[in-house]
């Protein structure tokens, strides 16, 4: 027998989770392969500190705190988590990055909420944005439909 999560239920649970939390976007830089099952603690398992971009430029290690939002689409039956873009402003050199990292900072453990493959190199040079557009459907869209 399947069975699913009910949308309002989907809705609070998620609500109730990020509610209080800090979340972060990080950029990364280098040739970490994305591991879906490792990748899951941005602090602890597997590199993805280790491949962060360094701290200077006008990146800052850890990366930049962002609007995180939980929001139910009764048409389609789907929980939306998204957030704001974030965006780095280079200065005094180029910001280069090939992923984002969104996850939770608790501070011990930082779990990953999702990580962006831009698949290949993004540049900021001195004076400009890098900004991580996120999709306008969402940042993770949970479907709940029977």
């Amino acid at each position: 027998m399947v069975g699913h999560v009910p949308q309002s239920l989907t809705s609070i649970i998620l609500d109730a989770y990020f509610t209080g939390k800090t979340i972060k976007a990080a950029l990364m830089i280098g040739t970490h392969a994305i591991d879906r099952d490792a990748d899951i603690d941005f602090h602890t398992a597997g590199n993805l500190q280790a491949h962060e971009v360094a701290n200077g430029l006008g990146y800052t290690t850890g990366g930049v705190t962002v609007t995180l939002t939980v929001t139910k689409s009764d048409a389609n039956d789907t929980v939306i988590v998204d957030i704001t873009n974030p965006q780095w402003t280079a200065s005094g050199g180029s910001i280069v990055a090939n992923k984002c990292v969104v996850y939770v900072a608790n501070g011990t453990t930082d779990p990953v909420i999702k990580i962006i493959d831009f698949e290949g190199d993004q540049t900021a040079t001195n004076g400009n944005n890098l900004t991580v557009t996120i999709d306008a459907g969402g940042l993770v869209v949970y479907d709940c439909a029977p």
